[in-house]
């Protein structure tokens, strides 16, 4: 085992035993000593104590939005209603939107679609079982709203077909209650790593839950580190290697490229290890050790095995895009339905056993996103036929990436070197092999597709010499290997139309909706090798080891 793996935190491990012992289970230990004892349903009397009133308790500002959080707060106190704070449910589902640049139109769809009207039943925003709470900043000086999002009714829901539905629409539009506005020059608020944590903190404390989801809503460019003031800026430009249509997110102002939360204007983003102390400052001393549930990126690029590694200690699941993926985002309004609904795609015809909603949860988001990006039938893909084309998704199970996906990562680079170190023109072949693997933009790799062409790597050589090496043997095993644990770690995936195309030359490659950093050559190696030298992925596995050996 690697330095890097054995430097796994102590709350890992123990967050690992507990999982060991009850994977699926929340024992009364598991809680934060302040979590409430009592269920919000108990509380209630098995009803919705809590159902908001569109007729009593709404308060417009014409400039703000809905301010009549205070009143209905004070009308289920007055009624002797147990405070939501003092009661958990079965789900809080807490989005972070930052959409202060060009995606504000489409945070307000998806706002749209979390409150939109089911004329069947309360199944959108919050309900009995779920909380959705929402923290949204938008283009210019507008405020920071927290949103504690329910089901409108003044109106039913038509799903609309285009940015331009949403082009004149204000903040203020939504009708789901303010809970807090914020103004954005409060010095607390600057920096996307404050406001992350302020907002987590809060969010699981004013809503327990049993079972917590967060999404980070944004723009999204893969990995990247918090960059170190002794690296010069050149060392990290990608603007000779990568090139990116005007539409897409830029580099940063150093020519750097990665991260979440990307806001064009201000070339900043919230960097992979900012974002991994977020989550390691609310799991431990927020929540005392216990993990997220679900930890899911509504942004382009993020299901990357050097970001997935970097959060998997402090979520069950995580669930991306390894591409660029559609404007329009997660399919909310579906989502809402399956988990409030206990559908769950028809999750009665489920195996016998013990019965995971979360492992549920995780596993359909891919699926729903697929079927919401079908130009025919899909609410989202009759808005864009375009999207479901490049469309990924996946859903990793966080324990198997560090404790059997990584070790194997880290015997395939072993192996990889010995391979290379046999005979020296193999390492002119395997650069070749690495550029060969589908590209998703920002320089990750088809993890999954990349092991397939090393495998045939290895048999276009046995062909030509006639004999199998022990270097190549030991590596066809590993990458047998590799593939199992990539398997195991990979729970669900779906991937869009072009990748399945028979027309396409790599579309029996072995798709797994999994990125990993394979630089296109010698320039884009030197130049980004720094950065994510300093992923703990890397630390544990030595992936870049074998690539030094050939760049």
């Amino acid at each position: 085992m690697s330095q890097g793996l054995r430097s796994i935190s102590s709350l890992l491990l123990a967050t690992l035993f507990l999982s060991i012992l009850a994977p699926s289970a929340r024992a009364a230990s598991s809680f934060p000593s302040w979590f409430p004892r009592q269920s919000c349903e108990q509380a209630w009397g098995k009803r919705d104590g809590a159902a908001y009133d569109w007729q009593r308790d709404v308060q417009r500002d014409p400039q703000i939005g809905n301010l009549g959080y205070a009143s209905y707060q004070k009308r289920l106190a007055d009624a002797g209603v147990v405070a939501r704070r003092d009661c958990f449910k079965e789900w809080t589902i807490l989005v972070y939107i930052a959409a202060d640049n060009d995606l504000s139109p489409y945070a307000l769809w998806d706002l749209d679609e979390m409150e939109g009207r089911f004329e069947s039943g309360r199944f959108a925003g919050s309900t009995l079982k779920t909380d959705l709470i929402t923290q949204l900043d938008t283009e210019g000086a507008t405020g920071i709203r927290r949103l504690h999002v329910f089901q409108r009714e003044d109106r039913p829901y038509v799903a609309a077909r285009s940015k331009a539905e949403f082009a004149q629409r204000t903040p203020a539009d939504i009708q789901s209650p303010i809970v807090q506005f914020m103004s954005e020059g409060d010095p607390s608020l600057i920096g996307h790593d404050q406001r992350l944590k302020n907002f987590l903190d809060w969010g699981v404390r004013e809503y327990p839950a049993e079972r917590y989801m967060v999404i980070l809503w944004g723009h999204g460019q893969g990995w990247s580190a918090d960059p170190e003031e002794s690296l010069p800026a050149s060392r990290w430009g990608l603007e000779s290697t990568v090139t990116l249509p005007p539409d897409l997110p830029q580099a940063d102002s150093s020519g750097r490229f990665g991260g979440l939360l990307f806001d064009p204007t201000s070339k900043t983003a919230l960097h992979i290890n900012q974002l991994a102390r977020v989550l390691d400052d609310v799991v431990q001393n927020t929540l005392e050790g216990r993990r997220f549930d679900i930890y899911a990126s509504d942004a382009c690029l993020m299901q990357m095995a050097e970001v997935a590694y970097e959060i998997a200690p402090f979520t069950r699941y995580i669930v991306g895009s390894a591409q660029v993926q559609s404007y329009l985002g997660l399919p909310y309004r579906r989502l809402l339905y399956e988990l409030n609904t206990g559908r769950l795609l028809s999750a009665s015809r489920r195996p016998t056993g013990r019965f995971d909603e979360v492992d549920a949860l995780a596993r359909m988001l891919p699926q729903l996103a697929e079927q919401s990006l079908d130009p025919l039938r899909g609410q989202q893909g009759q808005a864009d036929q375009k999207a479901i084309e490049t469309f990924t998704m996946s859903t990793l199970a966080s324990d198997q990436l560090l404790w059997n996906f990584a070790p194997e990562v880290q015997r395939l680079g072993q192996r990889l070197r010995e391979y290379l170190a046999e005979d020296d023109f193999r390492a002119m072949d395997l650069p070749q092999v690495a550029r060969l693997a589908p590209s998703f933009m920002g320089g990750g790799k088809e993890l999954g597709s990349f092991l397939t062409l090393l495998e045939q790597a290895i048999e276009l050589e046995v062909d030509r010499t006639g004999q199998v090496s022990d270097g190549a043997r030991r590596l066809a095993e590993q990458i047998l290997r590799t593939r199992t644990a990539l398997d195991e770690t990979v729970l669900e995936r779906r991937f869009g139309r072009s990748y399945r195309s028979t027309e396409k030359s790599f579309h029996l490659l072995g798709y797994r909706a999994l990125g990993v950093w394979l630089p296109q050559g010698p320039l884009e190696f030197q130049r980004r090798a720094p950065d994510f030298r300093r992923s703990k992925f890397n630390q544990a596995t030595g992936w870049l080891d074998w690539l030094d050996d050939i760049y």
